[in-house]
């Protein structure tokens, strides 16, 4: 019975404090408080953002930060979508690309923020979809819309 005892503790889960973060979520405005959380007698920094699973999540539930990340991020995998194109005009394998490099991570983790997005989030990321379209047809790109359909894609929204 004490060897089992002593197995269940030893596996237990136990918290890292050094990698614990708290966060407040307070829309009150003449209610403010913090808080002061403690594993043992180590004190959880209480901190206004944090990335979790590679989504920025801000203390005001705004997603500013997140959608500006992503559109960093996206921009520097444009630059693959760039170079290919200057090397291939096969739109299926320049497609490929965008699909697997870019709008993966425009659509990484969307089912939780994006029906919160501002217009101007929206347009955002709306916008590097509308450069890759237009890289991955070059010449015979006509207009957002055209290409959507040519490439049987839907827009971020």
């Amino acid at each position: 019975m004490e060897k089992v005892e002593k197995w269940t503790q030893s596996k237990q889960m136990k918290l890292n404090v050094k990698k614990t973060k708290n966060i407040i979520f307070n829309f009150s405005k003449d209610k403010k408080f913090s808080t002061d959380v403690k594993i043992g007698n180590e004190s959880i920094e209480t901190v206004s953002e944090t990335k979790l699973l590679g989504t920025i999540i801000t203390d005001d539930l705004k997603w500013n930060k997140n959608t500006n990340n992503i559109v960093k991020e996206t921009n520097k995998r444009m630059q693959l979508l760039h170079k290919a194109s200057k090397f291939t005009n096969n739109i299926k394998d320049l497609k490929q690309i965008y699909m697997l490099q870019i709008r993966s991570k425009l659509d990484q983790s969307a089912v939780v923020w994006h029906s919160s997005l501002s217009l101007k989030n929206r347009n955002d990321l709306e916008r590097v979809q509308k450069s890759a379209v237009r890289c991955i047809l070059g010449d015979s790109y006509k207009g957002y819309k055209d290409a959507l359909g040519r490439l049987n894609l839907v827009t971020l929204e």
